[in-house]
């Protein structure tokens, strides 16, 4: 991973970037560390990028992914990054793995084959949990693993105890809590304009240039073009076309 003294701080990252990003992601993100040998990889680019998204998603700043460990990052990101219902379907998750060590382990030592098909469904959605809990862990991104993972593992548990209705009530109660916490939202901002209708993008001043007598755009200050000048990059780059058309592709140029 690329330490972030290293990144520039006046450039963008390739998020920002459409016509780099595009083709940089489909080669290797988000796993920037792959060896992959093709002619469209654009590995640096593509390591600023994830490094980013690490930190932001770790709640970190200014740190090289590298030196800092999951105990040392996971209580902070615990305390600050989370609300009160995601922290306890945080521990949820962490309460679920040693019970699903647990009860694979007696599926194999009892050879109880028929239930095979949840143990690979618990360990897909485990699978998935890890990575995105040891990877970048922004909430709003891994809803989903947090969710299933908690839920399966505690819904499977209560089933085995012949409690199912305490199952029901729980996903009752807890879809009574999600409505409740919506509605209010959703009164503060039904009444405004751009509830309905579209908000318009912002507008920025821009600079262009030239590449193969196709006119690019970058703002003046900061990463962010909007819609109205296209196509845009999120700063002056250096690239060339490898044929004569955009639709040919283009490399960055050392």
């Amino acid at each position: 991973m690329l330490p972030l003294e290293l990144i520039p701080k006046s450039e963008s990252t390739p998020a920002s970037c459409p016509l780099i990003s595009a083709q940089a992601t489909d080669v290797k993100y988000p796993l920037p560390s792959t060896n992959v040998a093709t002619a469209f990889e654009v590995g640096r680019l593509v390591e600023v990028d994830a490094a980013d998204i690490y930190l932001f998603g770790r709640g970190l700043q200014f740190a090289d992914v590298q030196d800092v460990s999951l105990l040392q990052w996971f209580p902070d990101w615990f305390h600050t990054q989370l609300g009160g219902t995601d922290k306890l379907l945080i521990v949820g998750c962490l309460l679920s793995l040693p019970l699903l060590v647990v009860w694979t382990a007696r599926l194999i030592i009892k050879r109880k084959w028929s239930t095979l098909d949840e143990a690979l469904v618990l360990g897909t959605v485990t699978c998935c949990y890890l990575f995105w809990q040891t990877s970048a862990p922004l909430i709003r991104y891994g809803y989903a693993y947090v969710l299933l993972l908690a839920f399966l593992t505690f819904g499977m548990v209560l089933s085995r105890m012949g409690s199912e209705r305490i199952v029901y009530y729980c996903l009752i109660l807890y879809g009574i809590y999600k409505v409740s916490a919506l509605l209010p939202y959703t009164m503060n901002v039904i009444k405004m304009e751009h509830y309905v209708w579209q908000q318009e993008y912002g507008l920025y001043d821009m600079e262009e240039y030239e590449v193969n007598g196709i006119t690019f755009y970058y703002p003046v200050e900061g990463d962010q073009s909007g819609y109205e000048y296209f196509p845009s990059t999120a700063g002056k780059i250096d690239f060339e076309f490898r044929g004569d058309t955009i639709e040919d592709g283009f490399r960055l140029l050392d």
